[in-house]
Protein backbone atom coordinates (compact mmCIF):
# COMPACT_ATOMS: atom_id res chain seq x y z
CA UNK A 1 0.00 0.00 0.00
CA UNK A 2 1.45 3.73 -0.94
CA UNK A 3 1.45 5.84 1.84
CA UNK A 4 1.87 10.00 1.15
CA UNK A 5 0.72 12.30 -1.62
CA UNK A 6 1.43 11.17 -5.28
CA UNK A 7 1.20 12.79 -8.62
CA UNK A 8 0.68 10.97 -11.78
CA UNK A 9 1.89 8.29 -9.73
CA UNK A 10 5.07 9.73 -8.20
CA UNK A 11 5.87 10.88 -4.71
CA UNK A 12 4.70 14.50 -4.66
CA UNK A 13 4.45 17.27 -2.19
CA UNK A 14 1.41 19.91 -2.24
CA UNK A 15 1.23 23.50 -0.86
CA UNK A 16 -1.54 25.88 -0.67
CA UNK A 17 -1.74 29.53 0.00
CA UNK A 18 -5.20 31.10 1.82
CA UNK A 19 -5.78 34.33 1.88
CA UNK A 20 -9.04 36.25 3.62
CA UNK A 21 -11.26 34.98 0.71
CA UNK A 22 -10.06 31.30 1.10
CA UNK A 23 -7.88 29.06 -0.82
CA UNK A 24 -5.76 31.37 -3.39
CA UNK A 25 -3.64 28.63 -4.75
CA UNK A 26 -2.11 25.25 -4.88
CA UNK A 27 1.72 24.60 -5.95
CA UNK A 28 2.83 20.91 -6.51
CA UNK A 29 6.27 19.25 -6.84
CA UNK A 30 7.09 15.05 -7.79
CA UNK A 31 10.10 13.80 -7.32
CA UNK A 32 11.41 11.39 -10.34
CA UNK A 33 13.08 8.61 -10.30
CA UNK A 34 17.02 8.88 -10.49
CA UNK A 35 17.25 12.58 -10.38
CA UNK A 36 20.79 13.87 -11.40
CA UNK A 37 21.92 16.78 -8.25
CA UNK A 38 24.39 19.05 -8.67
CA UNK A 39 25.64 20.36 -5.46
CA UNK A 40 22.66 18.77 -3.93
CA UNK A 41 20.34 20.83 -6.28
CA UNK A 42 17.97 18.58 -9.05
CA UNK A 43 19.99 19.49 -12.55
CA UNK A 44 18.34 21.30 -15.39
CA UNK A 45 17.49 18.01 -17.27
CA UNK A 46 15.93 16.63 -13.62
CA UNK A 47 13.85 19.62 -13.40
CA UNK A 48 12.69 19.31 -17.23
CA UNK A 49 11.80 15.72 -16.15
CA UNK A 50 9.68 16.80 -13.50
CA UNK A 51 7.98 19.26 -15.43
CA UNK A 52 6.85 16.84 -17.72
CA UNK A 53 5.39 14.90 -15.42
CA UNK A 54 3.40 17.49 -13.45
CA UNK A 55 2.13 18.79 -17.12
CA UNK A 56 1.63 15.01 -18.08
CA UNK A 57 -0.54 14.19 -14.75
CA UNK A 58 -2.64 17.75 -14.56
CA UNK A 59 -3.41 17.50 -18.52
CA UNK A 60 -4.52 14.36 -17.70
CA UNK A 61 -6.69 15.03 -14.57
CA UNK A 62 -8.44 17.72 -16.61
CA UNK A 63 -8.83 16.54 -19.59
CA UNK A 64 -6.58 19.08 -21.74
CA UNK A 65 -3.21 19.87 -22.62
CA UNK A 66 -1.37 22.65 -20.21
CA UNK A 67 0.25 24.54 -23.24
CA UNK A 68 2.68 26.87 -22.28
CA UNK A 69 3.23 28.29 -18.96
CA UNK A 70 -0.63 28.50 -18.14
CA UNK A 71 -4.09 27.22 -18.96
CA UNK A 72 -6.82 29.02 -18.15
CA UNK A 73 -10.11 28.06 -17.17
CA UNK A 74 -13.24 29.28 -15.79
CA UNK A 75 -12.51 28.56 -12.29
CA UNK A 76 -8.84 30.20 -12.78
CA UNK A 77 -5.69 28.52 -14.27
CA UNK A 78 -3.34 25.66 -14.25
CA UNK A 79 0.67 26.64 -14.34
CA UNK A 80 3.16 24.18 -14.74
CA UNK A 81 6.91 25.16 -15.72
CA UNK A 82 10.26 26.50 -15.25
CA UNK A 83 10.15 29.10 -12.13
CA UNK A 84 12.82 31.86 -13.36
CA UNK A 85 13.27 33.12 -10.03
CA UNK A 86 13.36 29.92 -7.50
CA UNK A 87 15.71 28.08 -10.30
CA UNK A 88 13.45 25.09 -9.93
CA UNK A 89 9.98 23.40 -11.53
CA UNK A 90 6.54 24.89 -10.83
CA UNK A 91 3.40 23.61 -10.96
CA UNK A 92 0.12 24.13 -9.77
CA UNK A 93 -4.08 25.84 -9.57
CA UNK A 94 -4.34 29.48 -9.10
CA UNK A 95 -8.23 30.61 -8.37
CA UNK A 96 -10.05 33.47 -9.45
CA UNK A 97 -11.87 34.47 -6.38
CA UNK A 98 -15.28 36.71 -6.50
CA UNK A 99 -14.78 40.07 -5.30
Amino acid sequence: MKKGLSLGDLPSSLSVCCGPRGLERMSFGVSVPNPVLVDGWPSRETTEREIAAMRNALSAMLGRPIAGTASLFPWGSVFAGFNERDVCAAAGLTYLLGS
